[in-house]
């Protein structure tokens, strides 16, 4: 990310419609611990639905089950 343009990229979103191997929460884990500026953020399934279920209005706009 350290070549990203304007916006600065602060934390990175990777969402998956499953869930995540021990590997790359582990992974994700001590990407965080380290003395990078950047924090990453791994969403489950399950997050991802609970934040779709506070919008329904997104649900409807695109389409989504």
């Amino acid at each position: 990310m350290r070549l990203w343009e304007s916006p600065r990229v602060v934390v990175p979103i990777v969402a998956t419609s499953g869930r995540f191997t021990a590997d790359a929460i582990t992974w994700a884990e001590r990407h965080n611990e380290s003395d990078q500026a950047i924090r990453m953020e791994l969403w489950p399934e399950s997050h991802t639905e609970q934040l779709l279920a506070q919008r329904p209005d997104l649900i409807a706009e695109f389409g989504l089950r």
